[in-house]
Order: structure tokens, then C-alpha cells, then sequence
């Protein structure tokens, strides 16, 4: 995704869209600073999914 952004991003400058490209490259400096957020949050969750069970049998201990 951040590919194609970074395409669009150079095909803009070229038509002479410079303001586009520049509010372009912001959303592209905002998506790479999110994924390892989501990252995170995706390797929360398997864990959570793979110790469910556990965590049910001891959520009293």
C-alpha cells in the first residue's frame, strides 16, 4: 500500500501537482508510523487467541 502511495506520490509531482503530492506524502509518513502499532496489536491479540483457554481455567487463581 505505502508502494502505491509513494507511486502516486511521484506521477503527481510529474503532472505538476505538487500541494497534492506534498498532503500525499503526509499520509504516508502517518501510515508507516501506525503498522507497528498495528503490529503490536496483532501479535496481542494471537496471543490472547492461542492462551484463551488458559486464561479461562485460571481467571480465579
Amino acid at each position: 500500500m505505502v508502494k502505491q502511495l509513494r507511486e502516486d506520490v511521484t506521477e503527481l509531482i510529474k503532472l505538476g501537482y505538487e500541494e497534492s503530492a506534498f498532503n500525499r506524502v503526509e499520509q504516508i509518513f502517518k501510515d508507516e508510523k501506525i503498522m507497528p502499532v498495528y503490529d503490536i496489536l496483532d501479535h496481542y491479540c494471537e496471543f490472547l487467541t492461542l492462551d484463551l483457554s488458559y486464561i479461562r481455567r485460571n481467571k480465579y487463581v
